[in-house]
């Protein structure tokens, strides 16, 4: 009877022993599974880091291109001309010769508008300045109308450079698509 009593105790252990082992084992498999998961994820995550990249570099690009053809678009109605290859009469060949003449002169002329404007201002509040006297604003409020005439100027100086001039390329460094 004790051999069947010490079989059946072998019995058990083994069978627990194998159960704790397999449950040890399914633990290591279920671990590795959520790590394989996790792995997966953060290759999903650089997939679609990589993705939006190159979908904003598309955009950027597409950006640019547009931004060029418009530009060389400017470039082309810049030199437009309403006088060439059209066969008008004599008064209506005139008024399209005005019309290329004021055309070209818009930019510059406008200019030397704003450039006498500040000049005309600045002459103007000197004059002001000038007839009021000295005792008759403290330093503070004089710098400060002194300061609102510079900032005018160079916001308006800026502008006509930049905005006129600067974005036009030199006839062989225009953008060619």
């Amino acid at each position: 009877m004790i051999e069947l009593l010490t079989g059946s105790a072998f019995g058990l252990i083994g069978s627990a022993v194998t159960n704790i082992f397999g449950l040890l084992k399914q633990k290591q498999v279920d671990k590795q599974e959520v790590t394989l998961r996790r792995i997966d994820l953060e290759a999903m995550d650089k997939e679609y880091e990589f993705r939006d990249r190159g979908a904003a570099r598309d955009a950027d690009t597409a950006l640019t291109i547009s931004a060029d053809s418009l530009m060389k678009e400017s470039f082309g109605h810049d030199a437009a001309s309403y006088s060439k290859g059209v066969k008008p009469n004599a008064l209506g060949a005139f008024l399209l010769v005005v019309v290329d003449f004021v055309r070209g002169l818009t930019r510059s002329g406008l200019t030397i508008y704003l450039i006498w404007q500040v000049h005309s201002t600045r002459t103007e509040v000197q004059g002001v300045l000038d007839s009021i006297g000295a005792s008759a604003l403290d330093a503070t409020t004089a710098l400060d109308i002194y300061q609102q005439v510079v900032k005018m100027t160079l916001f308006l100086a800026s502008a006509a450079i930049s905005w006129w001039f600067g974005t036009r390329g030199k006839g062989s460094q225009q953008v060619k698509l």
